[in-house]
């Protein structure tokens, strides 16, 4: 379609656009193109995706239930809300697996109700107990003829051809001082250092219409009617709450608000899908481990060694994700944290971080999609095994290892953060300074890289 015929989605201005980027999305190849009223973005063409089915497969949900969904944050952004409010109820479009709905329910106490068409919808409301609906909602639903205090939507927007219409509908589902919540990427992250990863999942070529503007977001929500609005930025995407009512935002520790969520959760005797156990069970370490708080994380230890076990290469994805768990690559990076700063096993720790650095990288290369923690951790754990090593006072393998993390990437693979990097140059100097008797006698980090390496080069293929 001819730029000069194009309507804003964000803002409806006419034929003021400009093509920033192609991209090639789920079938075809899509334009980005910027409006130059509002500075939102909208994908030429848009996509046609089914969302009743594009999420069927096994694999997609245990990605999403063991390890992709930041549950923290689905959890925190409506506990905030709901603090200091009287408990009500709360209408969840999109709501995927379930899990915002489920916090606010179980560590607030409000009634919920969920409305997701895809197999996430069913999968979730088996598994945690909620009604979820696995349809669209529509004017002539019966929900549509209930109110709500608070309406959420949690990335979901950003697949709508019609978003101010769409949210006119919901906004006229609420109470009379009542809250609508909702998450969507900004534009603006595109234009940031962030990764690649990172910036497909922003656009999502072939599932989003349109990227935000924050100006956009805001003018949209004024001419809904909402008096009181408040646009924050959490990681790559907003977070608005708007309310023509009273608004008022607790503070909280989203880490701590997602420790007492999965605790919940694992605590109910009804919960029993293994795939959700297994998922929670990591985070609770993750989270703990990324507190600092290791003598809580090692009362938890046990429960998440069972499933530090790489069980030998795979032909493929499929058939590694046969035999482990789809959080293992970051399993093994906590896992080694603990080990170096809790119980000064640097060895151990030496082993696990590159295990991580390894199949990080297999991950990123097999199924770059579902890889943004990947990318996240990959060159963290390298730099790691190289701190790990020089405890051990390998230095010479820790001088090899920061060689190989400051060497351009190889295709596919993310670029190494600026500031990873300035860390990492001063180890290196730092090791330089050392002499050839504190490097010690012993390889063991490097016959384990190469070890690990070996094992896992068939998997790669």
């Amino acid at each position: 379609m001819s730029p000069s015929t194009l309507s804003c989605l964000a803002c409806g201005s006419v034929g003021r656009f400009a093509e920033k980027l192609r991209v090639k999305g789920i079938v075809e190849e899509h334009r980005l193109m910027i409006c130059g009223e509002c500075g939102s973005g909208m994908f030429d063409p848009l996509p046609t995706l089914d969302y009743s089915t594009h999420t069927a497969s096994e694999q997609s949900i245990r990605d999403y239930v063991e390890l992709n969904a930041a549950v923290d944050l689905l959890a925190s952004g409506l506990v905030r809300v709901s603090k200091g409010r009287p408990k009500g109820r709360m209408l969840d479009i999109g709501c995927g697996y379930g899990f915002a709905a489920d916090a606010l329910r179980r560590l607030e106490g409000w009634d919920v109700v969920g409305f997701e068409p895809s197999t996430y919808g069913s999968r979730g409301a088996e598994a945690l107990g909620l009604q979820i609906y696995r349809e669209y909602l529509t004017e002539d639903h019966a929900v549509a003829r209930e109110r709500f205090d608070i309406v959420h939507l949690s990335e979901v927007i950003e697949h709508i051809e019609q978003p101010e219409a769409f949210l006119r509908f919901l906004s006229g589902l609420l109470n009379s001082n009542g809250i609508l919540v909702l998450s969507t990427p900004d534009i603006s992250a595109l234009d940031e250092d962030i990764t690649e990863a990172e910036k497909m999942a922003v656009m999502t070529p072939g599932g989003h219409c349109v990227l935000f503007s924050r100006k956009a977001l805001d003018q949209m929500m004024r001419k809904l009617g909402f008096e009181n609005v408040v646009i924050e930025r959490r990681g790559t995407s907003h977070v608005v709450y708007a309310t023509s009512g009273d608004l008022h935002l607790s503070p909280v520790e989203p880490i701590r608000v997602g420790i007492a969520y999965v605790n919940a959760v694992l605590q109910d005797d009804a919960v029993k899908d293994e795939n959700l156990i297994a998922g929670l069970r990591f985070r609770l370490f993750r989270y703990l481990v990324d507190l600092g708080d290791y003598e809580e994380a090692s009362k938890h230890v046990a429960s998440i060694e069972e499933y530090l076990i790489y069980r030998g290469a795979s032909q493929n994805i499929s058939e590694f994700y046969q035999s482990h768990r789809v959080f293992l690559a970051i399993l093994f990076y906590y896992h080694a944290m603990y080990s170096l700063n809790h119980l000064g096993d640097a060895e151990t720790a030496s082993k696990n971080f590159m295990m991580s650095y390894l199949l990080c990288k297999q991950k990123i290369r097999l199924l770059p999609s579902r890889a943004v923690v990947h990318s996240d951790i990959v060159w963290r754990a390298l730099f790691h095994a190289a701190l790990a090593a020089e405890r051990t006072g390998q230095i010479e393998e820790a001088e090899w290892l920061l060689t190989r993390l400051l060497r351009p990437p190889s295709p596919g693979m993310p670029p190494v953060p600026r500031a990873l990097a300035a860390r990492a140059r001063e180890l290196q100097i730092s090791l330089s300074h050392k002499s050839a008797d504190e490097a010690g006698g012993g390889s063991l980090p490097l016959r384990i890289v190469r070890a690990v390496e070996h094992a896992l080069r068939r998997t790669a293929g």
